[in-house]
């Protein structure tokens, strides 16, 4: 059987605090040894630095009210599925794709009350 390594442990030897290693093993950090605490680290360091996918922008062709609002419900479909995406995933981004998603809808809200006052 392993022991669990204490936070002091685990903190020096990411060179971290050991409250700082309290919040990180509620995110899942592991405390069986040193070398799966660096390895969670690492992954979660490149997961991190990993490019998102990224939505096309829309091309407007005649600039009417009623294209940009049907252009504009294709960008929300597609900011919701990366945000959907990236939680089933465990990218730590969600939360960002989350906002970016809200933030299209609002504004698709907006045109539509636009369009329903012109």
């Amino acid at each position: 059987m392993t022991r669990k390594l204490s936070n002091l442990e685990i903190g020096t030897a990411l060179g971290i605090t050991a409250q700082r290693v309290s919040v990180l093993k509620r995110e899942g950090l592991p405390t069986d040894s040193v070398e799966a605490a660096l390895a969670w680290r690492a992954a979660r360091d490149e997961a991190r630095s990993a490019k998102a996918p990224k939505a096309a922008p829309a091309q407007l062709d005649d600039g009417t009210l009623a294209d940009t609002i049907a252009q504009h419900r294709a960008l929300v479909g597609r900011a919701r599925s990366v945000w959907q995406a990236a939680m089933e995933g465990g990218d730590p981004n969600g939360p960002k794709y989350q906002t970016s998603y809200n933030q299209s809808l609002r504004t698709l809200v907006s045109l539509g009350k636009s369009k329903s006052a012109g």
